[in-house]
Parts: C-alpha cells; sequence; structure tokens
C-alpha cells in the first residue's frame, strides 16, 4: 500500500545521481541546471518547511522590493490598473469553506481525471511524472502556522518533483495539488521554468481556476468559488500594497539612507503605517510574483471559457519560453492576444454574481 511520503533520504539519493551525472555532463546549459538542482537539495535536506520567520527590517525589505520591482517596471502601469480596477468582494461572515473529508486517493483520483480531461501535451507530461509518485508525493494536516498549503521542489536535471500538501479537509486541497502539478508539467516541459518569476506561477494558478469548474461540473456544490472569491480578493490587497510601493520608488529621487526617511516618504504619499507593513508583508509572500501571474491568468482563464482549445494551444507555446528575457516574453504573451485586465472587470462581475447566489 503506498504510504505517499518522501523525506532527505529522497534527496540524498537524488545528490548522489546529481554529483554522478556532472562528471559525465557536457552541456554548458545542462551543467548549469545540474549546479542549480544541487543548490537547491542541500538547501532543503535541512530546512524546516514549516518554521515561518518573518522579516522586521522594514528598510532591508523596502530595498529588497525594489530589487524585485525595478526589472518589472514595464508591468507597473498594468498592476496600477489592476489596483484602480478591481474592487475586491465583500463575503458575509458565516460563508465559508465547505468540510469536504478528501482522503488521499481522492486527491489522486481528481486531479488525474482533471488533467486527464485537457489532454494533449499538458496530459502527456502530467502522466509521465504521476505515475511514480509514492516516494514523489506527501501529505501532512495543516496547521496555522504554516507558511504555505502546499509546495513543490523540482530537480529538474533528473526530472524528478517533490510535492508536498497540507490538508485543510477543504476545497484548497483539491486547488494546491493541482496547482503544484501545473509546476510538474510546466518544469518538466521546459527546465528554465525553475526560475522565480512571475511566468512560472501562470500555468498553476491557471490549472486553479479551471479545477473549481471541474469540481462543480461533478458535484455542483456553489460554495468551492468561495476559494476563487478568496483569492480574488487576496489580490486586491496585493494590488494596494505593491502600487503603493511603485509610488514611493516613483517618487525616490535618491536612495534612503535610513528608516527615517523612507518613513518621511511615505507620510507626504499618505501612505498609513498599517498599510506600509502589509505591502512589506506582501512583498514577504512574494506579491510581485503572483499579482502580475494572477492578472494574467484571469486572462488565460476567461479566454478558456470561449475557446479551450485556442488557449491550450497558447499555453504549449508558453511552455517553449525561455525565460531568460521576461519582458521579450510579456511581448510575446500580449501578441498571442492575453492582455493583462482586459477581462478583470467582467471576471469579477462573474465572481459577485456567484457570492450572491450562495446567499440565495
Amino acid at each position: 500500500m503506498a504510504k505517499f511520503i518522501w523525506t532527505s533520504k529522497d534527496f540524498k539519493r537524488c545528490l548522489r545521481s546529481l554529483y554522478e551525472a556532472k562528471s559525465k555532463e557536457k552541456n554548458p546549459e545542462l551543467l548549469k541546471v545540474i549546479d542549480n538542482d544541487i543548490f537547491l537539495l542541500k538547501s532543503y535536506i535541512d530546512f524546516d518547511f514549516d518554521e515561518h520567520k518573518p522579516q522586521d527590517d522594514y528598510l532591508k525589505m523596502y530595498r529588497l522590493a525594489k530589487s524585485y520591482l525595478y526589472p518589472l517596471s514595464y508591468l507597473w502601469d498594468d498592476l496600477t490598473d489592476f489596483n484602480d480596477l478591481a474592487n475586491g468582494i465583500f463575503v458575509y461572515p458565516n460563508e465559508h469553506l465547505q468540510r469536504i473529508n478528501f482522503t488521499k486517493n481522492d486527491l489522486i483520483t481528481l486531479t488525474h481525471d482533471f488533467y486527464k480531461s485537457l489532454g494533449g501535451n499538458i496530459y502527456k507530461t502530467f502522466r509521465k511524472n504521476f505515475q511514480n509518485i509514492d516516494n514523489h508525493l506527501s501529505f501532512q494536516k495543516y496547521k496555522e502556522k504554516y507558511d504555505s498549503r502546499a509546495f513543490t521542489i523540482p530537480v529538474s536535471y533528473l526530472d524528478e518533483y517533490f510535492v508536498k500538501i497540507y490538508q485543510s479537509k477543504n476545497i484548497t486541497d483539491l486547488a494546491s495539488m493541482v496547482h503544484e502539478y501545473g509546476h510538474v508539467v510546466a518544469i518538466s516541459t521546459n527546465y528554465k521554468y525553475n526560475i522565480d518569476n512571475y511566468f512560472s506561477e501562470i500555468i498553476p494558478l491557471f490549472m486553479e481556476l479551471l479545477v473549481l469548474d471541474y469540481y462543480y461540473n461533478l458535484t455542483k456544490d456553489k460554495t468551492v468559488y468561495l476559494y476563487a472569491i478568496g483569492c480574488f480578493n487576496k489580490k486586491v490587497d496585493q494590488g494596494y500594497s505593491l502600487t503603493d510601493l511603485i509610488n514611493i520608488m516613483q517618487n525616490e529621487k535618491e536612495k534612503f539612507k535610513n528608516s527615517y526617511e523612507l518613513w518621511n516618504m511615505t507620510q507626504k504619499l499618505d501612505i498609513s503605517e498599517d498599510d506600509f507593513n502589509l505591502s512589506m508583508e506582501d512583498i514577504n509572500g512574494d506579491a510581485y510574483i503572483y499579482l502580475p501571474a494572477y492578472m494574467i491568468t484571469i486572462e488565460l482563464y476567461k479566454s478558456y471559457q470561449n475557446d479551450p482549445e485556442k488557449t491550450l494551444d497558447i499555453i504549449d507555446k508558453m511552455l517553449k519560453f525561455n525565460l531568460v528575457n521576461l519582458k521579450e516574453d510579456y511581448q510575446k504573451l500580449l501578441f498571442l492576444g492575453i492582455k493583462p485586465n482586459y477581462n478583470l472587470e467582467e471576471y469579477e462581475r462573474v465572481l459577485k454574481q456567484k457570492e450572491l447566489a450562495l446567499r440565495r
């Protein structure tokens, strides 16, 4: 009987294989992949996945935010447009994610059947990596102290992917499982997706939205859309945070020498202490990755509703992007007809309709 668990022993096994491969590999690009895999695995072997240590030095965090956001300056207008257009959706306090007692086998079967329903190259890649999940997939009960609900550790060169799901006993479990295998599909198709950038989150987030429709069609459980509403509201908050930071950067004439200078600027721009603190927390939570990805995800989702075949073809093309120059890849996406915020207001309107339906 499958246990569905992986440990540091599996990482050490991969490390031995990587060191052996490194002694034989001649391709410079693949040697870089091996080195990156080795670095990641060595850092993960003794890592405490359940411990989250927040960053308290706000000037240091602001400088880190600049290092993340300046390379994305070509997205600043889109990010501020998202902030202007998205309002958020009020949800009554008594409305919450319904308990769903997913077993491990339920999640495995549903995830498989969902990807199978997509067919094509996506399913072929998924199936190839889903055949040996016993020691590549791990489940654990979710606790509030955890910093995430799921994650994937890729070993790109060996085409091995270690997925961990923290089970909450609600639709989050299925959305997280499908999300993580979206990472597996993307990285397995193109090892350069093993890069910490917003493109690496587009396909997983897109799969999340699709699986909600898939599960609703199976069960007619309207409450699953509370998950989509919760995600939307979180991104609205991130939009406020990133817009505040972009505003500070656009008004910063020279580098802040200390926290006092940074604080003076926030006061001049009418950014409250609470809002500034939230901005720092959102940067620590990778908002600069997830919000740009989410803006694009909404457009892919709306495109899929109109023309699934065309949209999956766009996904296939995205999986071939080299992700060396993100600005160029972003332009390719625009050329394919995916423009952030084009369908944002319509998407929010549909979510509001779903929220109203839950109250009837």
